[in-house]
Formats: structure tokens, C-alpha cells, sequence
């Protein structure tokens, strides 16, 4: 695999660093690029009911206070499957019960302008 994370920030092999061709997921789940842990894992969790803690940022999250979750490892079908949780409330906030803001790749709706 290659870490969408490294692809975004245009890391490559190569050059003045030793930085490896591949990446791969760890025995502990977690991606040996950016230390995310797995979509899959971190959906099942959601879905379980555990803690999704929000940051400061569109592209990361914590579950719990220390797992953290890069939005970019989603596929678009992870991505669909998430909105879908928030938009039913079955995503555990922790404080302050919302995402400061969105993740990258959601919106919010406009309400309907009243006449």
C-alpha cells in the first residue's frame, strides 16, 4: 500500500532521505506512514459506540484520546458509510459534541431559506 497521507504531501523514495517505497499496515493496525489506524477498525468502533474525538483539523480525529484516524485512508464507500453514521447520530462525539470542522470531505446543508 501507499499511504494516502504521503501521497498528499508528496513524499517519495528516493532523494536526500531514506524513505521507503511502500507502506504497509503494522501488526498493531496502524499504517507504518502516518501511525492511522485502519478505515475498517475505525468504523467497526464508531459503529460499537466508542468515542470519536474531534480536532482542529478536516483530516484527523482521535477515537478515544489517543487512536488516531486519518480521514484520507477512507474509501469512498468508508466516506458514505460515515456521513451516514453522523447523519443518523450514531457517531459519540466527545466535546464539544461536533467536529470544530467538517471533515474534508462533507458538507453541511443549507437550511431552507424562509420567503
Amino acid at each position: 500500500m501507499l499511504c494516502p497521507r504521503r501521497q498528499e504531501v508528496g513524499v517519495v523514495a528516493g532523494g536526500p532521505f531514506r524513505v521507503p517505497d511502500q507502506d504497509e499496515w503494522r501488526s498493531d493496525g496502524t499504517c507504518s506512514w502516518c501511525g492511522s489506524m485502519k478505515p475498517d477498525e475505525f468504523l467497526s468502533a464508531v459503529e460499537a459506540g466508542e468515542m470519536v474525538t474531534p480536532t482542529d483539523k478536516n483530516y484527523k480525529a482521535y477515537l478515544g484520546t489517543s487512536r488516531k484516524f486519518y480521514f484520507q485512508h477512507f474509501d469512498a464507500a468508508q466516506k458514505k458509510r460515515f456521513i451516514e453514521l453522523l447523519n443518523a447520530g450514531n457517531v459519540q462525539l466527545a466535546y464539544p459534541r461536533h467536529f470544530y470542522v467538517l471533515p474534508f470531505f462533507m458538507r453541511r446543508e443549507e437550511a431552507a431559506k424562509k420567503p
